[in-house]
């Protein structure tokens, strides 16, 4: 059974460890430890049998708000997790009041971009040279 709750500092060692799993060009854990003092961000982490097997992170600003990251553990996708961790940024969200929330993609990551799309997200602009190796990132809106 798998839980999804507020992520709390603690859980910060682990979210490090699973995004260097999960991504080529991953955050720090000094990253994470800024993202999680500021008043801005939200994060939630899916856990499996005591185990951190997904989070995602939002950062809202008034009525905007970015999708930082979603991440699930390479053993655990295709479970729709990373389709709860998204569904519950958004609750947070709209709780906060946001309108629009925005996130960028890979263009190469296509169960990301189908995720997404799937809850209405649209591509409004293409990022050039957005990541670190050099790929494009598709920026997407969602209205809310």
């Amino acid at each position: 059974m798998t839980e999804i709750r507020t992520a709390k500092s603690e859980d910060i060692e682990k979210i490090a460890e699973l995004e260097k799993a999960c991504f080529t060009d991953p955050w720090s854990k000094k990253d994470f430890e800024g993202a999680f003092s500021s008043s801005v961000t939200e994060g939630l982490v899916a856990m499996q049998d005591g185990e951190l097997v997904g989070y995602g992170l939002i950062a809202i600003v008034f009525e905007d708000a970015d999708v930082v990251n979603i991440a699930v553990s390479p053993l655990h996708r295709k479970k729709g997790l990373g389709k709860q961790l998204l569904e519950g940024l958004l609750t947070t969200a709209k709780a906060r009041g946001v309108k629009r929330v925005f996130l960028e993609v890979r263009v190469s990551n296509a169960p990301a971009i189908l995720l997404y799309k799937g809850f209405g997200f649209q591509t409004v602009n293409v990022r050039k040279k957005y990541y670190p190796d050099g790929e494009d990132a598709y920026l997407m809106a969602l209205e809310l």
